[in-house]
């Protein structure tokens, strides 16, 4: 399943009216815009390591929404950053630290939304 993403002019809006949240590797900028369907940025910067590190840390995220996507609200739009090294010798050690962090985030925001 392809995931839908955001175009520029909506990053943007997204940067500057979303709501942030920021875990030990990831952060997660979003918003809920009501007319819309489930919308994803993943992005990883630099600092995450080496590009093939950067593109664990996208693939990891992105099959973390596929498996999550209907728990997740509609018309949510989301961009998620990889920003810190993910300090692990194995993709199982990064799959369990990356997804603590977008538990924590979806569990934070299910109370937000109660």
């Amino acid at each position: 399943m392809k995931l839908p993403t955001l175009k520029f002019k909506e990053i943007k809006e997204l940067k500057k009216k979303g709501k942030r949240w920021r875990g030990e590797y990831i952060e997660i900028i979003w918003q809920i815009e009501e007319p819309s369907s489930l919308k994803v940025v993943i992005t990883a910067f630099k600092s995450c390591g080496n590009a093939v590190k950067r593109n664990l840390i996208r693939r990891i995220i992105r099959n973390w929404v596929r498996e999550h996507c209907s728990e997740l609200p509609a018309g949510i739009h989301l961009l998620f950053r990889g920003y810190k090294k993910v300090p692990a010798h194995s993709w199982q050690e990064a799959k369990y630290l990356i997804e603590r962090d977008l538990i924590k985030w979806l569990f934070s925001l299910r109370q937000k939304k109660e």
